[in-house]
């Protein structure tokens, strides 16, 4: 199973990249890119495999709405989406390991209002 992604090693640790090649019929509508990446640095080595499975089904979608109609979006624009939802993993395991993931009944109520 190909998982997209892309080690480099930098000292004696690796870092990750989420790399994606660009589908043929997509070629033209970026600027003929066949491919990009994007850094999963701060990305627990754990969390890596899946935070790219999660990248390349939202990269999917993307493409498939790009194909349906929304022409607009351009190769910055993919990056930047899957950029933050890189961030909101990296907040996400943050606050599991910092145990900060608890809800509050009150706090809730007051976002909800």
């Amino acid at each position: 199973m190909r998982t997209h992604l892309v080690s480099r090693k930098s000292g004696s640790s690796y870092r990750f990249h989420f790399r994606s090649i660009i589908p043929k019929d997509l070629i033209s509508h970026f600027d003929g890119r066949k491919q990009f990446q994007i850094s999963l640095y701060n990305v627990s080595y754990n969390e890596t495999l899946l935070l790219s499975l999660t990248l390349k089904n939202l990269l999917d979608r993307i493409f498939y709405d790009i194909r349906n109609g929304m022409k607009s979006l351009t190769l910055y624009d993919v990056k930047d989406i899957l950029r933050t939802e890189v961030r909101k993993q990296i907040q996400h395991s943050h606050h599991i390991h910092l145990g900060t993931n608890k809800w509050d009944d009150e706090q809730i109520k007051k976002s909800l209002h």
